[in-house]
């Protein structure tokens, strides 16, 4: 198979001739994606704490508009409403009504064409249950550049550490938990509840270890862990037998068990010798 560079401006990994971009930038959207609802959540959260800050003597002088949250918080509206439009446009949204539950590719269409609410959670939502017509789009390595940016940004701006690891939610009030790297216990910040990390860590594991994933988006998920493997090196593993793949996904990729790349990488899995039993990915 033909391998050509991927196109998105920064990306030098290369990516079969018949996709548009490479499996590494389509695994950083549709990350990108999935984060925008807890990101929204901390953007509103800084943005309150920024408002209500005084200039000193006890005022409540609100910081001016073009706070660093605010402009953060502009950024990535535009890019979501843009590529909303651009998946609406071109497209007449049939009259009638929609039947539930049917199959009639007018309800079907009808649903599609549904615009999101005005706010940045909807949109990102929208656009994650539309991501196969988003890498349809002709200049699809502008939407990764374009949203990945624009999260990436948000992230540095609000007050949550760049360093800091997801942790689960809060079984109080349901606001994310992040805890910064080598932290034994972590504290929600919205109701105060304290979190064994170790714990929540485990009970995360617990619910996506029997996941089946491809290697590059294996990887970013065990980021979000704070276990950080290649996925050049999970398919070493898989070569050497260490791990084996469970079928493939829609595009043919081997498809790993979390639970499984998670012993090699903690140490936990014996390691085989090389040659034994060794399953070569494709």
């Amino acid at each position: 198979m033909t391998l050509i560079p991927c196109p998105v401006d920064g990306c030098d990994r290369p990516r079969p001739g018949n996709v548009s971009i490479c499996g590494a930038c389509e695994s950083d959207l549709t990350i990108a994606l999935t984060q925008i609802p807890d990101l929204a959540e901390q953007l509103e959260i800084t943005l309150t704490r920024q408002t209500s800050k005084g200039s000193g003597g006890g005022s409540e002088t609100p910081l001016p508009y073009g706070q660093p949250a605010s402009e953060a918080a502009w950024v990535l509206r535009n890019a979501l409403s843009g590529w909303v439009r651009i998946l609406l446009d071109g497209h007449v949204r049939p009259e009638g009504p929609r039947c539930g539950g049917c199959e009639h590719w007018t309800c079907g269409l009808i649903a599609y064409l549904t615009e999101p609410g005005d706010t940045i959670q909807d949109m990102g939502a929208w656009l994650l249950r539309r991501l196969k017509s988003l890498m349809r789009q002709p200049a699809i390595e502008e939407a990764v550049d374009e949203i990945t940016s624009a999260v990436r940004a948000a992230w540095r701006v609000v007050d949550r550490p760049a360093d800091s690891l997801f942790a689960g939610k809060c079984t109080t009030c349901q606001a994310g938990l992040y805890a910064r790297a080598g932290a034994v216990r972590v504290r929600c910040r919205e109701c105060g509840t304290g979190y064994d990390v170790a714990a929540q860590w485990e009970a995360m594991r617990a619910q996506i270890e029997d996941q089946l994933l491809h290697s590059v988006m294996m990887g970013a998920v065990l980021r979000q862990l704070g276990v950080t493997v290649a996925d050049s090196t999970i398919r070493y593993w898989a070569q050497k037998g260490r791990i084996v793949a469970h079928g493939t996904d829609r595009s043919g990729r081997p498809v790993y068990r979390v639970g499984d790349v998670l012993d090699v990488a903690l140490g936990i899995k014996p390691v085989q010798a090389e040659g034994e039993n060794a399953k070569v990915a494709s």
